[in-house]
């Protein structure tokens, strides 16, 4: 069985929860790639490429059965190079579900922190810092 490495190629480890198996983000540089390699002599299980094609080539080189290679942002290159499109519609409908779940404590999410709508550049800074787990929430009203 290939060797998980949860903080493989990323510059923060990857986000786990109870339920999820560790996952790896995909590097976008030759030498990460190879210190995959290095690390997971026998391939990786999984990846989910969330920024580019780059990274998106790189999961399908190193992780053997294509079929777990996901993407969300590559739409042009997946089918190409055999990954999967990862993607879902957006409704109020299921918006609503969502927050029906949450309220039952069934659906839990981690918001690190809170702005005001007076705080609306302070809380897209936080976002674009790209540093802590969690969700960054904007108070309207």
């Amino acid at each position: 069985m290939p060797t998980r490495h949860p903080t493989a190629g990323a510059r923060r480890p990857a986000s786990r929860s109870r339920t999820s198996p560790p996952c790896w983000t995909p590097p976008t540089s030759s030498p990460a790639v190879g210190r995959v390699r290095e690390l997971a002599p026998h391939g990786v299980d999984a990846a989910l490429d969330a920024a580019s094609a780059d990274g998106l080539r790189a999961a399908v080189e190193l992780v053997k059965d294509k079929d777990r290679v996901g993407t969300i942002t590559s739409v042009e290159a997946y089918e190409r190079l055999g990954a999967r499109w990862i993607g879902s519609q957006r409704s109020a409908k299921r918006l609503d579900a969502l927050v029906s779940l949450h309220a039952q404590g069934t659906l839990r999410i981690h918001v690190r922190a809170t702005y005001r709508l007076g705080e609306a550049a302070q809380a897209h800074r936080d976002v674009e810092s790209g540093h802590g787990r969690g969700k960054v929430v904007l108070l309207i009203g």
